[in-house]
């Protein structure tokens, strides 16, 4: 579900940092060129980022992206705390992008980013079900989507929980007519 709308409007306003490994002037849409020059840092839309990563012109600025000790410190206040805990707007994102990096380093032999990957699991698992517990909740205890609820919720956790109120006021809804004959 995520992935498809991945590739669409989802991720359109966000920038990510990326450092050129090489010289390149790049056109952005609306004819803009930006001149990218080795071993500078610039923030570009997502879909830049990526392209110019995968083509081997730039790479992640490592410390924009969630890694192992910003997970783990959120997956920490996430137990601590009944209520949800607020994210920054990208930070599956970030950590995905983080994940892509990893596995790179892995594919070119480096055994520490396949352990680290490893550990990224389940630490990742236990915050999405943690999370998602929460969201759930807040979905039965409210079926009626509330801006407050989704203030600390992630783009891709809105989504969820917008799926689930819709769901659930449809399911009560049925049942309301096939009980009561509403």
């Amino acid at each position: 579900m995520i992935e498809v709308l991945a590739r669409t409007l989802l991720y359109y306003d966000v920038e990510i940092a990326v450092k050129a490994l090489k010289d390149k002037t790049v056109r952005l849409p609306g004819g803009l060129e930006v001149r990218l020059r080795q071993g500078t840092k610039a923030k570009l839309p997502l879909f830049l980022a990526e392209e110019l990563v995968e083509s081997e012109v730039a790479e992640y600025v490592e410390e924009d992206l969630v890694k192992k000790a910003e997970l783990k410190k959120q997956l920490w206040a996430e137990g601590k705390n009944e209520k949800l805990e607020r994210l920054d707007d990208s930070f599956y994102l970030k950590f995905r992008l983080y994940v892509r990096a990893l596995e790179r380093r892995k594919n070119a032999g480096d055994r520490n980013a396949e352990k680290e990957l490893e550990e990224l699991k389940t630490l990742f698992t236990d915050l999405v079900r943690s999370r998602m517990r929460k969201i759930a909740i807040l979905a039965v205890l409210s079926p009626e989507v509330s801006r407050d609820h989704i203030a600390n919720m992630t783009r891709e956790e809105q989504i969820l929980y917008v799926s689930l109120c819709n769901l659930l006021n449809e399911w009560t809804a049925s049942m309301r007519k096939f009980v009561m004959g509403e």
